[in-house]
């Protein structure tokens, strides 16, 4: 109730979780929306996450992101972390070329030298994943096209960054 108050002016929508048979009720997220659905804070016990279905760049992100955890931040007293992850996901409607194959580089500039012989030709499926470390934690990053409910065809890129173990609130990967 207090925390909703923090927030309400940005997030004034709360939704209450249904309780879940066999599932401890403070470890299901409530959730503070926008006006326009566009942005959710999650809060359950054990866990706080930041997402927007509007993304005008990473510096407007991280504003908003940093603004709504200095809030949870300064209200509750959290010393460490067990997990801390940054998540960037993307629907992007495929064109398919003559012949029906998929072209990356329409769509993804960066060069893929994931695996040798990574094929940047003529693609007609694709689901792949990787995970590795790197420093300061470890990445998954999955690429697949899909044909979302609407008959969409899309291509999904999804990249999950983090950080496992234990640290102190100030610290970042």
């Amino acid at each position: 109730d207090q925390f909703q108050q923090l927030v309400r002016a940005d997030f004034p929508k709360l939704y209450v979780p249904n309780a879940v048979p066999g599932k401890a009720p403070a470890l299901q997220p409530y959730q503070f929306r926008t006006e326009d659905n566009s942005a959710t804070v999650n809060l359950a016990v054990n866990s706080f996450a930041y997402s927007t279905s509007r993304y005008p760049g990473f510096e407007a992100f991280k504003a908003n992101l940093e603004g709504v955890w200095k809030l949870f931040s300064d209200f509750f007293e959290v010393l460490t972390f067990t997990r801390l992850g940054l998540r960037y996901i993307n629907h992007l409607p495929i064109i398919r070329e003559e012949g029906g194959s998929i072209s990356l580089s329409r769509y993804v500039t960066a060069k893929l030298n994931i695996a040798p012989g990574f094929p940047s030709g003529k693609i007609h499926d694709l689901d792949f994943t990787i995970s590795c470390e790197m420093p300061g934690g470890r990445l998954r990053f999955l690429m697949q096209n899909a044909k979302r409910e609407d008959g969409l065809e899309v291509l999904i890129l999804d990249l999950d960054f983090a950080r496992q173990g234990p640290m102190d609130k100030d610290e970042r990967p």
